[in-house]
């Protein structure tokens, strides 16, 4: 069955068939310094931080580009 956003293969049927990735867009919260955020904004507020290692900088990049 197909993803009904992106027409990937869909991991998730319920509510309707969804990828990992517009399942968690839509559905997923996650918990940062105690606030509920949706998990886009989790994903932004995590790769904001950091000590700005290399590594790191690429992790961050390459999150920006997959949203």
């Amino acid at each position: 069955m197909k993803c009904s956003e992106c027409n990937k293969e869909s991991t998730q049927l319920q509510p309707y068939p969804l990828c990992d990735w517009h399942w968690a867009v839509k559905f997923s919260y996650q918990t940062v310094n105690g606030k509920k955020l949706p998990f886009r904004e989790a994903l932004e507020s995590v790769t904001r931080r950091g000590n700005g290692s290399s590594e790191e900088s690429q992790a961050r990049s390459a999150a920006r580009e997959y949203l």
